[in-house]
């Protein structure tokens, strides 16, 4: 029988209590639920309101995304809830939404907004 001691757990967090916060661009919001300074990586959700377009940027890590909800578009390929996408370090783009989305992040903190 597995052990569900707290003991293996060292930070939980629970839906209902994510701390949304704006970001840049207008009608975008996240919610981390983890930042390390020293490795320079973040974790967290991010969601968007249908048209929002996101800044031109490069990765300085690997990013990875699972999409939980609507849809992100990045060059030719539409994502959607289920879909896993993982950009490479130095790798750039300009996605967007066209119906909104909301998704599990895992980046770096020095990714650079090319705009």
């Amino acid at each position: 029988m597995f052990n569900h001691s707290n003991a293996l757990f060292t930070s939980v967090v629970r839906s209902q209590t994510l701390d949304w916060t704006p970001h840049t661009p207008p009608d975008v919001t996240v919610a981390i639920v983890h930042r390390n300074e020293v490795e320079r990586k973040l974790v967290g959700f991010l969601q968007a309101e249908p048209g929002v377009r996101y800044p031109f940027h490069r990765h300085a890590v690997v990013e990875e995304i699972f999409m939980l909800e609507g849809n992100l578009v990045i060059g030719d390929e539409v994502y959607g809830a289920g879909d896993y996408i993982r950009s490479h370090p130095g790798s750039s783009h300009t996605p967007y939404t066209n119906r909104g989305c909301r998704f599990f992040v895992h980046t770096s903190i020095d990714d650079n907004i090319l705009n």
